[in-house]
């Protein structure tokens, strides 16, 4: 098929309908529209056709992208998202267009261009959808609550009763700080595109129930005096029951801090396994010596004087095992004036036969 056969409303080499015909050049190529696709009719020599297919193949990973990204919008009933898609197409076509130019790189960079413009407005649209999850999510769990609190435990007054009503209270503050916490941040949550809106809204109802779940057990903590928690001058224990504003108060703190109870919650859980794993205290030995006055006032001895213990105590040992002083001199063991060795000095008087040491 030539390329000066490309029109409007017939057919290309594959028998496909054209749409829309973006440019012809003939007998050079063409770029035309399909209900699937943007596609390029190759020049009519076949040696410029070989060329120009090896310049695009390059670019056809990252078109099936873009097409993978606005194929539901180009099948949709709405005409909104139906202008949209064939918006792109108008774009990519201006993109194959630089390419056969001879410049690829240039196209490549404005293919990635209107890939980035595609998923963030679909990324845009999630974060709606988001929003919208989210709210379903509270406004079911805020009438839940209240649906408990008016038809099954209005009619007690008991205190058992009144504490349960603070931690239903406590569900719907949660749920109202996980709430007020997505609705701030959804700018910079990092929320996946509306092609995984599965995802997105397990995670707004998850976000929402670990809020509710969240101020509860917060709340459940203080009511048992685990844990005190004052907000200024006002301190959140033990009366709770007959302060449910300051209960709900907490609650949507509670609710709104993402990590606040996870935290909290690890640090009980370090510190009761470190009192269980401590080593017990040590046992002092038979033998050892209780420790001086001036240890115990310091939690232990000086080092330096127990240093200077153990060297006494090993002097008084060699003292007592090698000195000869109580011992007699046995003949064989005196040495004779004779065997001595010539010395000056000395004393007038006779003195007693040296001891010798062997």
């Amino acid at each position: 098929m030539l390329v000066a056969e490309i029109k409007e409303q017939g057919q290309d080499a594959a028998g496909v309908a054209i749409i829309d015909v973006y440019v012809k050049q003939p007998p050079h190529y063409a770029i035309y529209r399909t209900d699937a696709r943007v596609m390029v009719h190759y020049a009519d020599a076949e040696d410029e056709a070989r060329q120009q297919s090896a310049t695009l193949a390059p670019l056809n990973p990252i078109r099936g992208q873009i097409n993978g990204l606005i194929d539901g919008w180009r099948f949709s009933k709405r005409e909104q998202l139906r202008a949209k898609a064939k918006r792109y197409d108008r774009r990519v076509a201006d993109a194959l267009g630089v390419a056969m130019q001879n410049d690829a790189a240039g196209s490549v960079t404005v293919l990635n261009g209107i890939k980035a413009d595609i998923v963030d407005e679909r990324t845009s649209w999630a974060r709606f959808q988001y929003l919208i999850a989210a709210s379903l999510v509270a406004m079911a769990v805020i009438l839940l609550v209240w649906l408990v609190s008016t038809w099954f435990l209005a009619p007690a007054n008991s205190d058992t009763t009144a504490s349960v009503r603070i931690l239903w209270l406590s569900l719907a503050g949660g749920t109202v700080g996980a709430f007020f916490s997505i609705a701030i941040a959804i700018r910079k949550r990092t929320v996946l595109t509306d092609l995984l809106w599965v995802d997105n809204t397990a995670d707004a109802v998850l976000r929402v129930i670990i809020g509710a779940i969240a101020a509860a057990v917060l709340v459940s903590l203080v009511q048992l005096n685990a844990i005190n928690v004052s907000i200024g001058d006002a301190k959140l224990a033990g009366s709770i029951p007959d302060n449910w504003l300051y209960a709900l108060v907490l609650a949507v703190i509670a609710g709104f801090s993402e990590r606040m109870i996870p935290d909290l919650l690890e640090k009980s859980a370090a510190a009761a396994a470190g009192q269980a794993d401590a080593p017990p205290p040590p046992v002092p030995a038979a033998d050892q010596k209780p420790a001086s006055p001036a240890g115990d006032a310091n939690g232990a001895g000086s080092q330096e004087q127990q240093a200077v213990h153990d060297h006494k105590h090993a002097e008084d040992e060699y003292r007592l095992e090698d000195c000869l002083c109580d011992k007699a001199v046995q003949p064989h063991e005196a040495t004779s004036d004779a065997e001595l060795p010539p010395a000056t000095g000395g004393v007038a008087a006779p003195r007693t036969p040296a001891r010798a040491v062997s």
